[in-house]
């Protein structure tokens, strides 16, 4: 007697809740997410999205220098008065990259004095930066989220002329916010009027506007630069981790970067060497959750993938330990088949190809029989090819249970799997022949 294989998530009771919220909650049990994070890494390796890391970080650090210049002929005339809105403007810097506060801006001689000289090149150079940067991300994109929709040329350079003033206007607002509120606040300590209106919570929290200027520009960048349709959740989710272990890494490297020891070996360049240095660290761990964003975005189809390779003995040992038994996201493509019952009828309109999982199938046609099925191999292929016209009947022998797949659905996976593309080509000529 065949064995039925039947597949179940963790937690069968939230299971049954079929709304995104619980699917979002459920992607981040212990299991599933060490399977996201393992297909994140395995997928980032390969695409090797270091070296996309690698010029970005050398074309953020180009635009460094053009942004200083504006936001020091701003600060040197628009708001020369405001000697805490330029404190604030360099806290904010420094906490999105340690090694890039004033003392930077000072070792390269560019706070000697403004001029309006300052803003034109700040912003013919920062409009230059900037369109490499996006450019340089956008490539990156690509990489991790292919598409056959490809924006043109004036689109592109749109996009990025259309981002660096949303992200200048956010990091503007945030920063003067913060000065805006400490300067309340001492307006109301200097009229005693602490017991009828007490901002300082509100100042407590601007140590937290560095964070959230970072989690809202890489929200923007994740949501909007792919060529695909990115979920506002996954986007929000890899923004927010990526931030959330941007800072703890921050925290190590400062343990084993000694400033002071760059000092003495590079002298005023060694400023350079360490911000190109975590700017790539920074890069790096950007492409990485944009890989975890697309692992979200796509995890059935991997999921159902690397469990392929797994069960047809063709995966390695860490890939058979992780999905071997895994398949819960697709439990609600799991059908159940009963003995003598047509799965599928000749003539009949397709959309679906199936994948048998436990018992015996046989395919007649003409009540002729044809071929049998085997554990674990697609049948119905011709309800997903051509005129999406089943041509033969799929018979149930012994009852088990199968995967109904969509047409897009597998379209998908062949189109990522050579195996699973492979496999069935085998199928369909040992069949015809």
């Amino acid at each position: 007697m065949l064995q039925e294989r039947h597949f179940y998530s963790t937690n069968e009771i939230i299971e049954k809740i079929d709304i995104e919220p619980v699917e979002f909650i459920k992607s981040f049990y212990p299991l599933t997410l060490l399977r996201r994070i393992y297909l994140t890494f395995t997928i980032f390796s390969k695409k090797s999205l270091i070296n996309h890391a690698a010029s970005g970080a050398f074309y953020f650090l180009l635009s460094i220098v053009p942004l200083a210049l504006f936001f020091v002929f701003v600060l040197d005339s628009w708001l020369s008065g405001y000697g805490k809105v330029s404190d604030y403007f360099f806290q904010l810097l420094s906490e999105i990259n340690p090694e890039i506060n004033k003392q930077f801006f000072e070792n390269l001689g560019l706070l000697k004095g403004g001029s309006s000289i300052y803003g034109v090149v700040g912003i013919l150079g920062l409009l230059w930066s900037a369109r490499l940067v996006f450019t340089s991300i956008r490539n990156g994109f690509d990489v991790i989220f292919p598409s056959t929709h490809q924006r043109g040329l004036i689109k592109n350079n749109l996009v990025s002329l259309i981002f660096l003033p949303i992200i200048f206007i956010a990091t503007l607002v945030f920063f003067l916010t913060g000065a805006v509120i400490k300067q309340l606040n001492k307006l109301i300590n200097a009229f005693d009027l602490n017991n009828i209106i007490d901002l300082s919570f509100l100042e407590s929290l601007t140590g937290f506007y560095p964070a959230i200027l970072a989690v809202f520009i890489a929200f923007m960048l994740y949501r909007f630069i792919p060529n695909i349709k990115i979920k506002g959740t996954y986007a929000l989710t890899g923004a927010l981790l990526f931030i959330v272990v941007m800072y703890f890494t921050q925290k190590i490297l400062g343990i084993f970067i000694s400033w002071s020891k760059y000092h003495i070996l590079y002298g005023v360049i060694s400023a350079v060497i360490i911000a190109l240095f975590w700017t790539y660290i920074l890069f790096s761990l950007f492409y990485f959750f944009a890989v975890f964003i697309y692992v979200q975005s796509h995890y059935k189809e991997l999921e159902f993938i690397k469990w392929y390779s797994a069960v047809n003995g063709n995966a390695g040992i860490i890939d058979k330990l992780l999905f071997y038994n895994s398949l819960s996201s697709m439990k609600s493509s799991q059908i159940s088949l009963s003995k003598d019952e047509a799965v599928f009828l000749s003539g009949q309109k397709g959309g679906f190809i199936y994948l048998l999982l436990s018992g015996v199938v046989f395919l007649e046609r003409d009540k002729k029989f044809i071929s049998d099925i085997a554990v674990y191999s697609f049948f119905g292929e011709s309800g997903v090819i051509g005129d999406d016209i089943y041509d033969s009947d799929a018979v149930c022998q012994v009852p088990g249970f199968a995967l109904k797949l969509s047409k897009e659905f597998y379209n998908s996976v062949s189109a990522a799997s050579p195996e699973i593309s492979k496999n069935m080509l085998t199928a369909i000529i040992e069949r015809k022949y």
